[in-house]
C-alpha cells in the first residue's frame, strides 16, 4: 500500500495549488490509508477502500464531498479511478507447472548445450529490481567460485534509469540500491566469468555515470533533450556536433560508438534489424527444435 501511496501523491500534489489544497489532499490521504499501509493493495482491498470512502452509505458520505477545496476533490477523484482499475484486475495464482525456481534458472543459463531468452516482468518494479540482484549475483558468485566463464550471458535492463539511477535522482528503496550494485558489479568483473551488461533508456541523464563509464560499446539514437546529449556527449568523449546527426534518425538507425568493437573512435551510422523480427524468427526455429 505505501508504494501505491507513495506513487501517487507527486501526481496530485503537482503543478501550482495552495497550501490549503495540499493539507486537504495529504488529510483525505490519510484518511482513506493510514490503517492500510503494511498491508498489500489487492483487488478485494481497493473495492473495500472505494466503498468506504467514495460511496454513500448510511450515516457517511464520500470524502470528496468533505473537502473544502474543489481542485482537493477533484484530486482526489484520481485516486478513486487508479483504485477502480485496481478492483478491476484479477489475481491469478502460477500454475506449478510452468515455475521456475532461481536454481532452475541458474542451471539453465551454465547450460552450453543451448541457448535461450528470459523476460522478466512484473507490474511491481521493486519486484524485478529485487530480482535482478539476486539472480545476477547468484550467477556471478557461482561463475567466480567454480572459475567458470561460459556460456555467454548477457543482462538486458531496459528503462534502465529505473535499474541504475545517479546519486542525484535515487529513491530512498532500497530496490534501486540492489539493483544498481549487481549492475555495476556485473559491469566492472563480469567479463571475465563470461557476464555482460546492456542497458537501454532514453533518459540517459538520470544514470549511474560510474556503470556507463564501464561499458565499452554505445548505440545512440535521437537525443532530443539537451541535456541528455551533454551527458552522453561527455560520458562518451564525444562534440555535440557528433550528436546532430542523431536528429534525422529512423527507427532501427543508430551511432554506434565502440573502441572495442570497431577498432576506431570514430562514431559510425548504422542500420540495424528489426529485433522484434529477429527474436519472432528465433521462438520460431526454438520451437521446431524442441519437438
Amino acid at each position: 500500500m505505501e508504494k501505491f501511496v507513495d506513487k501517487i501523491r507527486p501526481e496530485l500534489l503537482s503543478g501550482s495549488i495552495g497550501y490549503n489544497t495540499k493539507n486537504d489532499i495529504e488529510t483525505a490521504l490519510k484518511t482513506i490509508f493510514e490503517s492500510h499501509m503494511s498491508k498489500k493493495l489487492t483487488p478485494q482491498l481497493a473495492e473495500s477502500l472505494i466503498k468506504t470512502h467514495f460511496e454513500t452509505s448510511f450515516g457517511t458520505l464520500p470524502i470528496t464531498s468533505q473537502l473544502k477545496e474543489k481542485t482537493a476533490q477533484k484530486r482526489i477523484e484520481i485516486v478513486k479511478e487508479k483504485l477502480q482499475e485496481i478492483a478491476k484486475e484479477k489475481e491469478e495464482g502460477i500454475n506449478s507447472n510452468i515455475q521456475i525456481s532461481i536454481m532452475d534458472a541458474l542451471n539453465e543459463l551454465n547450460d552450453k548445450s543451448k541457448s535461450g531468452l528470459y523476460i522478466v516482468i512484473s507490474h511491481d518494479p521493486d519486484k524485478i529490481r529485487e530480482f535482478a540482484n539476486k539472480l545476477g549475483w547468484e550467477l556471478f558468485e557461482h561463475r567466480r567460485k567454480n572459475g567458470k566463464f561460459d556460456p555467454l550471458v548477457c543482462f538486458v535492463f531496459d528503462e534502465a534509469d529505473e535499474f541504475m539511477p545517479g546519486e542525484t535522482y535515487m529513491p530512498k528503496n532500497e530496490s534501486y540500491k540492489r539493483s544498481r550494485k549487481i549492475i555495476e558489479t556485473l559491469a566492472r568483473r563480469g567479463r571475465k566469468f563470461g557476464i555482460g551488461v546492456g542497458i537501454a533508456t532514453q533518459r540517459s541523464s538520470y544514470l549511474d555515470t560510474k556503470t556507463i563509464g564501464q561499458l565499452h560499446t554505445y548505440f545512440i539514437s535521437k537525443l532530443p533533450r539537451e541535456h541528455d546529449r551533454k551527458v552522453v556527449a561527455g560520458a562518451f568523449g564525444l562534440s555535440e556536433d557528433q550528436l546532430t546527426q542523431t536528429f534525422k534518425f529512423q527507427k532501427g538507425q543508430w551511432l554506434l560508438v565502440s573502441h572495442e568493437a570497431t577498432g576506431i573512435d570514430m562514431p559510425i551510422p548504422i542500420q540495424a534489424p528489426n529485433a522484434e523480427d529477429r527474436i519472432r524468427e528465433y521462438l520460431k526455429v526454438f520451437k521446431h527444435e524442441s519437438k
